[in-house]
């Protein structure tokens, strides 16, 4: 939802106030995708407070540094429908940041770690799993969309070193990271 009125008031916005339904912790207190919002805990229905000037805002899409209106609503990504998709696009805030962890994305979803554990045996997938597909979505759009050096978005995506991410993406697309922004830069000029 945060990110729904960052597509009006811009990417820099964050609500005065966050309530969530979660007991009090201090990982998804001090986070710093919330901050500098007051964070309330232990409420009956997660809400955070949006200031009435910007309910008339029409919602814009960010390209690049620019914005532009939506006039297709089509183009804009959908909720993730299942699941293991919605959990990827909950860990992605959180890469890079050193603090993804089991509890934090258990506490967001509003469930135990042990439910969490059960419901990706029940998905036949695991943790790390989940974190290689967010890892590697976020790594394909920095890829296709920035001109950071691979060292950089290795940090970005929380890996210790270039090399490491290099084998991951290799893992997954069959091609190095390198490969992919060439193949792509040549698709795109044509």
């Amino acid at each position: 939802m945060i990110q729904l009125v960052q597509a009006c008031a811009g990417k820099n916005w964050r609500p005065e106030e966050i309530h969530l339904t979660i007991k009090h912790d201090y990982e998804v207190e001090y986070a710093g995708q919330l901050n500098p919002s007051r964070i309330i805990f232990s409420k009956p229905h997660a809400k955070f407070k949006i200031p009435r000037k910007l309910l008339s805002l029409p919602i814009l899409k960010a390209i690049s540094d620019n914005c532009v209106w939506v006039e297709d609503f089509n183009s804009v990504e959908p909720f993730p429908e299942t699941f293991v998709h919605q959990l990827v696009a909950i860990v992605n805030p959180y890469l890079g940041a050193g603090i993804v962890n089991k509890k934090i994305i258990a506490n967001a979803l509003d469930i135990s770690p042990r439910t969490l554990q059960r419901r990706l045996q029940q998905f036949a997938t695991s943790y790390s799993t989940i974190i290689d597909h967010a890892r590697f979505d976020k790594a394909q759009r920095l890829l296709k969309d920035s001109d950071l050096t691979m060292l950089e978005i290795s940090l970005m995506l929380g890996y210790q070193n270039a090399s490491s991410f290099t084998r991951s993406f290799r893992r997954l697309s069959g091609l190095s990271p390198k490969e992919f922004r060439s193949f792509h830069n040549k698709t795109c000029s044509l």
